[in-house]
């Protein structure tokens, strides 16, 4: 019973000893954080700081204008390829890298679709002219051995700028492009036989080239060549 007293005695000691550190070190902590702030309220007044914060401000501002300029797909080049770009803007004013790689997107896309329904008419404003007459050529020849070819776009995953040449004398440039897919593309033959590709959904990686005469007024970028496997 001694014992059991003593125990608690001895933990009602140690308990009151505790709380007289904390009150200690709290008020240590307090007198530090004032000291802070004072110091703190010191440099902020001076004329250092004063100095200090124009230039802090104008920096920061001027570098979020320059991001604020840049799409996240322009921001994905490469300098040396951001240089091209700007060389061609500079003839090309309205040339936007976001509305480029949407507009070769959709260009994708109704290349694609063209084939599928086999109606390729509509491409040769999309092309240059030898691309064009080439892809008309094998796809009459299909037609005649009475071959079907099927290409469905799932999805576009992803559009990149990979390369990019302006003429020396600043009238023409060729932007390739790589272009990341979801696809069906297989090719059947009259007797529903399929004699390349298969049914089921592939990834596909082709690279595209665009090109135009800047500076014109147009706003067309024609493909001058493509990686179509019919």
């Amino acid at each position: 019973m001694h014992k059991i007293v003593e125990l608690v005695f001895l933990a009602f000691v140690a308990f009151l000893i505790i709380r007289k550190l904390f009150a200690i070190l709290g008020e240590v902590d307090r007198d530090n954080v004032a000291e802070r702030v004072s110091q703190r309220k010191q440099y902020e007044d001076s004329k250092e700081m004063k100095d200090v914060i124009p230039k802090a401000q104008s920096v920061l501002e001027g570098a979020t204008s320059r991001e604020s300029d840049m799409s996240v797909e322009e921001a994905r080049i490469s300098p040396s390829l951001r240089n091209v770009i700007d060389n061609i803007r500079k003839v090309e004013h309205s040339f936007n890298v976001e509305n480029f790689l949407h507009s070769v997107e959709k260009v994708y896309y109704i290349i694609q679709k063209s084939i599928t329904s086999d109606s390729i008419d509509e491409l040769e404003v999309l092309m240059e002219y030898d691309g064009y007459a080439k892809l008309k050529n094998v796809m009459l020849k299909n037609k005649e051995r009475g071959y079907k070819v099927v290409k469905n776009v799932i999805s576009v995953r992803d559009v990149d700028i990979v390369d990019a040449v302006i003429s020396e004398n600043n009238q023409s440039a060729t932007i390739s492009v790589e272009i990341q897919s979801e696809e069906i593309d297989y090719t059947v033959s009259s007797n529903d036989v399929i004699i390349s590709g298969y049914k089921g959904t592939t990834s596909k990686i082709v690279m595209w080239k665009f090109s135009k005469v800047i500076g014109n007024g147009s706003v067309i970028w024609l493909l001058k060549e493509h990686e179509l496997h019919l």
